[in-house]
Formats: C-alpha cells, structure tokens, sequence
C-alpha cells in the first residue's frame, strides 16, 4: 500500500520478469516511466510551438 488509496500487488511471476497491478483512485495518473517521459516532452514541445497557436487562432477569426 501507498498512503490509503494506491494498492501495488505482484499479479505474475515468469522467469525474471514480473507483472505489477496497481489499484488507484480515477484521479492519481498510474504510468510506466516512459509513458511519463513521453507525455512531458510533448506537454513541454506543446508549449514552445507558439505559431501554430497563432495560426490556428487565425484560422478561426476567419
């Protein structure tokens, strides 16, 4: 357990792999680490991407 909500549990064992289950509220994010990865860079390239803003807020003045 973490805290009161997150419960981690060992679902499967094969060989030197093993498979986690997480049980959390709707509102925590559960990600694999290159999941987070990925979503911060493109959070961080959204927000260094100012033209397409520019154009798109263009486009809908039209």
């Amino acid at each position: 357990m973490i805290g009161d909500d997150i419960e981690i549990s060992v679902t499967e064992v094969r060989g030197k792999k093993i498979r986690l289950g997480i049980k959390a509220p709707a509102f925590i994010p559960v990600n694999r680490k290159e999941i987070y990865q990925l979503i911060q860079r493109e959070n961080l390239a959204s927000t260094r991407a100012p033209g397409k803003v520019d154009k798109l807020i263009s486009l809908l003045k039209k």
